[in-house]
């Protein structure tokens, strides 16, 4: 499963809409690895999903995300995880490992909800 993380200034984005790329993960020689990047086109972000489906994503990691695009993705199929942040590689081993479920990680609250139109 390739797994795309919400990336912002080296760090995991605040938000899925505010990243400047998609870092793509793949297992390889027994670690998680960065094998491209995907860049975000704010101007037509159902045609985003779409592409993260196209390139045969599993999963997205983001800091936050919107109920809309929560939906957006898994009504493709894509898993997501969001409220969380730090190590990319450490959360994806925590949500494989089971120690961080599907949907919303976060503590304090999460997203307004933001209505993408299809």
């Amino acid at each position: 499963m390739l797994i795309a993380v919400a990336m912002e200034n080296s760090k995991i984005s605040s938000h899925f809409a505010h990243a400047t790329r998609f870092d793509i993960y793949d297992f390889i020689d027994e670690a998680f690895k960065v094998v491209s990047h995907i860049e975000l086109d704010r101007g037509d972000l159902v045609g985003f999903f779409d592409q993260l489906k196209a390139h045969n994503i599993g999963l997205v990691i983001a800091g936050d995300m919107g109920v809309n695009t929560y939906e957006h993705l898994i009504g493709r199929d894509i898993k997501a995880v969001y409220g969380v942040g730090g190590d990319p590689i450490g959360i994806i081993e925590q949500f494989l490992d089971g120690l961080i479920e599907e949907g919303d990680n976060a503590t304090d609250g999460g997203c307004a909800m933001i209505r993408i139109d299809e």
